[in-house]
Parts: structure tokens; C-alpha cells; sequence
């Protein structure tokens, strides 16, 4: 780990010192703007890209984000059409070898069981294969831990959301960053959904930012640059913010 450490640090120093003995852009990148993936508008994706610009801006990268489903975005990826993904779970990169992890969380995803009922009891992902469950398809995470269970997929959360209401399952599992922004907006649309609450959270999980190979001489110094954030407490207090935002309780 220290010499990885140390690796890092000689390559961002040897970047440092070039940039100041010339005017030419650091890295190809640089001047220009990198197209991120994401799913979904909601306080993890406005968290995630609030950090990641903070990341970029030393190197003079903008990033935009663009909207497309899930598993079509890893594809778009593995094919080069775009530069990465704004955030995943690790171990993708297993199924589509054109991603490349950026070694530091920017930040976690909490998969949250909700559900209208007030007899439903989970804590752990196994406790699923006593219910109905309803996800939005398309989220890796779920679909690995719930493959074994009888999972109700839907195209979108508000549709997940609507199965739950509709007591068409027992429980609907999502991300709760993305889950509370969902609810806060259906919930003034729809009386039936008042009652849909949390039950639990059923995993913590980190997440990270991955880039194309065209771009793997990024990484170090992305690194490097999210270790700093993590250190100073920005990531932290950028999810913190977000978190009230959306009315999540700690």
C-alpha cells in the first residue's frame, strides 16, 4: 500500500513539475470536457458530480453527465462511445473490461428495503426470500443479491414504487439517496403512496468512479486528487448535504 502511495505521489509530482516548465496542457484532456454515464437525476448523481468536479477542476477538465439506462450505459462504455461512468459499485469492470477504476470512493450507495406494510422485517439481504420484492431493473447490485429470490422488475423506480402501493409485492429494494427523491415527488402525486416508509438498510456499499482505458493515465492523479477530498471531509460533507436535502435521517 505505501509503495503505491509513493507511486502515486512521484507521478503527480513529475506531472507538476512538466506543467510549470511549459504551457502546453498537462494532459489531452485538459481545456476540453469529459461525458460521464448515470442512470438517473437524483442527490447521489448531483453528489457524485459535485465531488468528481472537484476532482477534475485542478487539471482544467470540465465533466457534463448524461442520462441513459443502466446496462446500456456499460455498454456504451465497453465500446468507447463515451468516457465513463460517473459512479458504480466495483467489480464491473469484470463484465466490461474497458472500465477502469479510479482507486478512491467518491462516495456509497445504501440498498434500503421500503415497503407499505408494518409487519415486514429484514435486515440482510437473505431476509428477502420471505417477501414479494419489486426493483427497478437494470441496478447490478440488486440484480447479483436478489437473483435467487422472486424479484418483480420494473422499468423505473416510480414504477417499483407503484407495484408497492399497489401491494403487487411486499417490499420494493433501491438506493436510498435515490429512493427519497423518488418519494418526496410521488408522494404529492399520489395519496396511495403516504405509506410506503423504510424498513432497513440492507447494505452500505462503496462506490467509485470509472473511466475508459483511453483515459487510464487519469487515474493516479484522480486519485490522488479524491484521497485529498476524502481526507479534507469534502466528500463526506457533500453527502451529509445531500442527505438533508432529501429529508434522510442519521
Amino acid at each position: 500500500m505505501a509503495s503505491g502511495v509513493i507511486s502515486i505521489f512521484i507521478f503527480t509530482f513529475q506531472i507538476n513539475m512538466a506543467a510549470a516548465q511549459s504551457d502546453e496542457p498537462i494532459f489531452k484532456e485538459s481545456g476540453g470536457r469529459l461525458t460521464f454515464l448515470d442512470h438517473d437525476s437524483n442527490p447521489l448523481k448531483e453528489a457524485v458530480e459535485t465531488i468528481l468536479a472537484r476532482a477534475y477542476g485542478p487539471f482544467d477538465i470540465s465533466i457534463d453527465v448524461k442520462l441513459t439506462p443502466s446496462k446500456r450505459a456499460l455498454q456504451y462504455n465497453n465500446s468507447g462511445l463515451y468516457d465513463g461512468e460517473l459512479f458504480r459499485v466495483p467489480l464491473v469492470e469484470a463484465d466490461y473490461p474497458n472500465l477502469v477504476k479510479v482507486p478512491v470512493e467518491v462516495g456509497y450507495i445504501e440498498f434500503t428495503a421500503y415497503s407499505i406494510r408494518r409487519d415486514v422485517t429484514v435486515k440482510h439481504w437473505s431476509d428477502l426470500s420471505n417477501y414479494r420484492v419489486g426493483a427497478q431493473l437494470g441496478v447490478t447490485k440488486i440484480e447479483q443479491e436478489a437473483k435467487d429470490f422472486a424479484v418483480s422488475w420494473a422499468p423505473t423506480l416510480d414504477a417499483a414504487f407503484l407495484m408497492l402501493a399497489s401491494k403487487r409485492v411486499d417490499l420494493v429494494v433501491a438506493s436510498r439517496l435515490v429512493a427519497c427523491d423518488h418519494l418526496l415527488r410521488l408522494k404529492t402525486e399520489n395519496p396511495k403512496l403516504e405509506g410506503i416508509h423504510e424498513v432497513a438498510v440492507l447494505e452500505r456499499a462503496p462506490i467509485y468512479h470509472y473511466l475508459t482505458k483511453t483515459h487510464a493515465h487519469l487515474v493516479p492523479v484522480l486519485a490522488e486528487q479524491l484521497e485529498t477530498l476524502r481526507r479534507n471531509g469534502f466528500i463526506a460533507a457533500t453527502f451529509e448535504t445531500m442527505e438533508r436535502k432529501c429529508g434522510v435521517a442519521r
